[in-house]
């Protein structure tokens, strides 16, 4: 393969004589850049390649840095909430629990931890191992000033979070509160903060410019695997899958139609409603037609959403009424009691003077 055109030139300069100093000056003079001369002049004389500064990369590997941290600082947070939650679900404490924080809540909560760790950790894994990579090919990397600035702020991190945790500890324990869900808690932590503080610090290398050994990074990442698939794998057994959330959706459904149907009810029948005057104006609706036909603020959906069979209605007397429908799933919730039912068929009796007072 014939040789590029500058190279050539500098090769044939050379043999007539020429140094350096005029070669660099004829080319400069016509249009070539510094920086070319002076490389193609270097590996003409050099064995190796005039290494690059440690951060080198620019944009490039500053870009890839911050999503690696920013993907790891995700990914850890969004861990140990996903398991202060399912702790807290399994073992619930009346002292401090929210009596008003409902299953679906609970799911919600649990499904979004999910999902921010299934992206942010692949986000972590994938830029890291090319950094990785870089390192291996080019030792001085593994102390590029954003790489450093980084690390040292992830070290503070698990430092500050070990130091918290530690006092938190003291405190509850002479407080006399210690419960085995806060250990649990605090253990959790500790491991979590101990393990990025433990790994980062040996991703420091002591010796500028060495690459640190490749076991000590797949040692981490199999724990940390290992962590993350523990979380996944009991925060999709607690909340369920995705075919069970959307049954659990048109449970819901079921639930805000009946609702919607009781309010709609008491609307057209009482007068002075929500009053200790309330009384009746008009007998109850023979049916949910004529319901529908009668609604004053908003039409109710008589319909269960999945079969698309009636909700079941029954006039007992005057003032009481029964709504029926099917469920997949039990409810048993400490609010709005009144609406827990179990699976299958359930059945709410309702007396609209007494809604309405």
């Amino acid at each position: 393969m014939d040789a590029p055109p500058l190279s050539q030139f500098i090769v044939h300069a050379r043999s007539k004589g020429m140094d350096f100093g005029t070669i660099r000056a004829l080319l400069l003079a016509a249009g070539w850049k510094e920086k070319d001369v002076l490389n193609a002049m270097s590996s003409e004389q050099l064995d190796l390649a005039v290494p690059l500064p440690p951060d080198a990369g620019g944009a490039r590997n500053a870009t890839l840095h911050l999503l690696a941290f920013g993907a790891f600082h995700t990914a850890i947070i969004s861990l140990v909430l996903l398991f202060f939650a399912l702790i807290d679900r399994r073992l619930p404490d009346v002292a401090t629990d929210d009596l008003f924080t409902t299953t679906d809540r609970w799911n919600s909560t649990l499904r979004w931890l999910v999902a921010q760790i299934v992206i942010s950790f692949p986000l972590f894994l994938i830029p890291w191992r090319y950094l990785l990579g870089e390192i291996r090919q080019r030792p001085e990397k593994a102390v590029s000033p954003i790489r450093r600035w980084l690390t040292f702020l992830t070290l503070l991190l698990a430092i500050a979070t070990l130091t918290v945790t530690a006092m938190t500890l003291l405190y509850y324990f002479l407080d006399g509160e210690l419960t085995l869900r806060f250990v649990l808690k605090v253990l959790l932590l500790s491991l979590l903060a101990a393990l990025s503080l433990v790994y980062f610090v040996g991703a420091l290398s002591p010796n500028r410019g060495q690459a640190i050994d490749a076991r000590w990074h797949r040692t981490f990442g199999w724990l940390a695997g290992i962590l993350v698939a523990a979380g996944l794998v009991w925060g999709m057994s607690a909340v369920g899958s995705p075919f069970q959330q959307r049954y659990r959706k048109l449970d819901q459904r079921r639930l805000a139609d009946l609702r919607v149907i009781v309010d709609e009810i008491e609307r057209i029948v009482v007068q002075q409603r929500r009053t200790a005057d309330a009384e009746l104006k008009r007998p109850l609706p023979a049916d949910l037609d004529e319901l529908v036909a009668a609604a004053e603020f908003q039409r109710p959906s008589i319909r269960d959403p999945e079969t698309g069979v009636p909700y079941r209605y029954e006039v007992l007397d005057e003032r009481r009424f029964r709504l029926c429908a099917d469920f997949r799933f039990p409810r048993d919730e400490s609010v709005r009691v009144i609406w827990n039912h179990p699976a299958g068929e359930a059945c709410f009796e309702f007396d609209v003077l007494e809604i309405s007072r």
